[in-house]
């Protein structure tokens, strides 16, 4: 048909990527309309990151996707198993803060109902952080025991 138009996909084909691609500043602000430096560019890029994201999970894709220097890089494999144990520890410093500061909260501000399922959290996150520290000493312990035998 010639009124026929093509379909193309926003904001990119997310099909064609692989492994070490980059989408430099331009492509991100020609593919957006924003431009570098804005608080309007930062979340179209956290945008097309996480719709990247949805689409390569989707598709069984588990590919490490980091912002550097405002591009989109999908990290080969050498640079993401450097950077992805990082990350981890980042997060895990992050949960370790957001529970101490939920043991701040003044639960007397709480009603009887808020102040329960405020304990119930604590208590549950209580639990895993115990878990994972517990889980984490008896790794190490385990790979310097493996190390020193080999």
């Amino acid at each position: 048909m010639e009124n026929e138009t093509q379909a193309t996909r926003w904001p990119m084909d997310f099909d064609a990527l692989k492994k070490g691609d980059v989408i430099p500043v331009a492509d991100v602000e020609q593919m957006t309309g924003k431009k570098r430096g804005t608080k309007e560019y930062q979340f179209a890029l956290l945008n097309i990151v996480k719709r990247m994201r949805d689409n390569l999970f989707h598709n069984e894709k588990f590919w490490t996707i980091a912002i550097r220097k405002d591009a989109i890089c999908i990290l080969n494999d050498v640079e993401a198993s450097e950077y992805n144990p990082k990350e981890y520890e980042t997060s895990r410093n992050r949960l370790k803060r957001l529970h101490v500061q939920c043991l701040a909260v003044d639960s007397m501000q709480l009603s009887d109902e808020q102040r329960d399922a405020h304990y119930r959290r604590l208590q549950v996150q209580a639990f895993e952080m115990s878990a994972m520290r517990t889980a984490r000493l008896e790794s190490i312990k385990t790979a310097k025991q493996i190390e020193a035998t080999t």
